[in-house]
């Protein structure tokens, strides 16, 4: 692999902060803590079972219509979530990628809304829906008692010839920092 030069100096700084962190953020330390609210993909597995074009969605915060709908159309996927039974799985938008193909090009489309999770595939499930990808859910009472759960997300500006999806669930590098803060 060649790396120009400009990527040598951006990588040469992102291990110098990573190995002098404590110089970064003074009275910071490593941490062996797991990050909040991280999914677990040793023990969760997602399952895209449906997919949908729309050119219309009403979410519980904010409404998505389409101005451009001879280009694009939303994407509505639907998952099947396999998780730990009595394990609480927080999800969020910021953290969800989809790779996809549209003609002979390859994108990445940044996660517009997740719902909220249900134990059946078919009920209606609430969605939220943000502008800026950044929001999310969480299961609740009966949605963390079960191993298996179904959530709705949603992504902007699909082509018309949109195919081959991969969802891209963000993960922690293992690199974890513990910090003061600011004063």
């Amino acid at each position: 692999m060649r790396f120009r030069a400009d990527s040598r100096i951006a990588l040469a700084a992102l291990i110098s902060a990573v190995l002098l962190g404590g110089a970064l953020c003074p009275g910071a330390g490593w941490t062996a803590a797991d990050p909040p609210q991280a999914v677990d993909l040793e023990t969760t597995s997602f399952e895209i079972i449906a997919a949908e074009f729309v050119e219309d969605l009403v979410g519980a915060n904010a409404v998505f219509s389409e101005t451009m709908p001879d280009l694009y159309r939303g994407l509505l996927l639907t998952l099947k979530v396999h998780k730990p039974a009595g394990r609480e799985l927080a999800l969020y938008a910021q953290d969800v990628n989809l790779h996809y193909t549209f003609g002979e090009k390859e994108e990445i489309a940044r996660c517009c809304g997740v719902s909220t999770f249900s134990t059946e595939p078919d009920t209606e499930r609430l969605m939220g829906l943000f502008d800026a990808g950044i929001g999310g859910s969480i299961t609740g009472t009966a949605t963390t008692e079960a191993g298996m759960v179904f959530v709705d997300l949603f992504f902007r500006y699909m082509e018309a010839d949109t195919t081959d999806l991969h969802l891209f669930i963000a993960q922690p590098a293992r690199a974890s920092f513990e910090c003061d803060g600011w004063q």
